[in-house]
């Protein structure tokens, strides 16, 4: 439900194939999500690896995601868990940092007076 409210996506637009998660996922990931998948099905967990998915109102979230298959009984067989983390602030951050790096760079250069 976290994902979801995240996204802006309700659970019954999942459920009746509104929102698909391969409809919210860019295309440059479907690589790391098909390599997920071999990962799952040959050892029941995949290594945790980093993805977007296109929230409802139109923007990328990139996010870190470890899934993994837990038996469950009755008909369905398995069914996928995962962990889910918002990197959205983290790379915020990242391009503050790069920004600033660049501006003390730039700075340097121009005075004549640090070496």
């Amino acid at each position: 439900k976290a994902v979801q409210a995240m996204l802006g996506y309700t659970a019954e637009e999942f459920k009746t194939g509104q929102v698909r998660w391969a409809e919210i996922t860019p295309p440059e990931w479907a690589a790391a999500d098909a390599r997920a998948v071999e990962q799952l099905v040959a050892h029941g967990v995949a290594q945790p690896y980093e993805k977007a998915y296109i929230a409802k109102d139109g923007r990328v979230v990139p996010i870190l995601v470890g899934p993994a298959v837990l038996p469950v009984l009755g008909e369905a067989g398995v069914e996928v868990a995962a962990f889910v983390v918002d990197l959205t602030s983290l790379r915020q951050a990242e391009s503050e940092a790069q920004n600033r790096r660049y501006q003390i760079e730039r700075m340097t250069l121009a005075s004549p007076d640090i070496h």
